[in-house]
């Protein structure tokens, strides 16, 4: 199979899926009760032991986004590659840093809530405080699971109208710019900033951009599958060639003896 419509399948296949792990995200960050535990521990502890599944559906939903994410990468960053490589391999591995360290907090956290939450509730306010100023997740101002992803949409997006404009760019450039309000979202403790973000980033840009780049890399695929491979050169043709002329030379020159 051709390397690059084997790229152009996956990516495809990530993206659509992406489209309903986006919403499910933004969905269930919307319907937590308490959305931070770093602003509000005890308030999230309690919150969490109620609506278990929710949390769980949330962190579970970030964690295959970051999963999926890295199979979307290549075949999004194929797209503009040819417009600026250097910025696109900088950026996709910034991306690649940014997924990976989400997927970790995300499947981190659903092993350990459970145990945490348990411990966290048993203790006194001295010891809740003290467990509480050790987070569970890295990144807890999410500079890389989402700074960093946003520059490499964002670099997207602009490279994409560089080359050929249009709704995918926009999109693209859009998305980026909603993870970058995360960060701020997060550096200025701003819960309406967030649910606002969660909403237009999770249920609506999200998912359009992904199936907008789903749909562009399946017809890519089938673009490419339909092209005919090209015909295998054969080795030595000249020669053989040459050869063939010389052994009719030699017949001609029998005929005439």
């Amino acid at each position: 199979m051709d390397t690059s419509r084997s790229i152009e399948r996956v990516g495809g296949f990530c993206c659509s899926v992406l489209v309903a792990l986006y919403v499910i995200a933004g969905v269930t960050f919307l319907l937590l009760p308490v959305k931070a535990s770093v602003l509000d521990p005890v308030g999230f502890a309690n919150a969490y032991t109620t609506h278990r599944f929710v949390y769980r559906a949330f962190f579970l939903s970030f964690g295959f986004i970051a999963v999926f994410t890295f199979g979307a990468i290549p075949a999004i960053s194929a797209l503009v590659r040819s417009e600026s490589e250097g910025l696109i391999r900088w950026s996709s591995n910034l991306a690649y840093l940014g997924s990976g360290v989400l997927a970790l907090n995300s499947f981190r956290t659903v092993g350990l809530i459970d145990m945490r939450t348990e411990i966290f509730l048993s203790l006194d306010a001295e010891g809740q405080k003290i467990l509480a100023a050790a987070p569970l997740v890295m990144d807890q101002h999410a500079y890389l699971t989402f700074g960093a992803t946003g520059f490499y949409f964002l670099t997207v997006g602009i490279l994409l109208f560089k080359s050929e404009g249009g709704l995918l760019a926009s999109v693209g450039v859009m998305l980026g710019v909603v993870f970058e309000l995360v960060v701020i979202g997060w550096a200025a403790a701003s819960m309406p900033l967030l649910s606002g973000l969660a909403t237009v980033g999770g249920v609506l840009i999200g998912p359009v951009w992904f199936f907008l780049l789903g749909q562009r890399l399946r017809d890519a695929g089938k673009v490419t599958a339909s092209v005919p491979p090209a015909k295998p050169v054969r080795a030595h043709a000249h020669r053989e060639k040459v050869k063939k002329k010389r052994n009719s030379a030699d017949d001609d020159l029998l005929d005439d003896i």
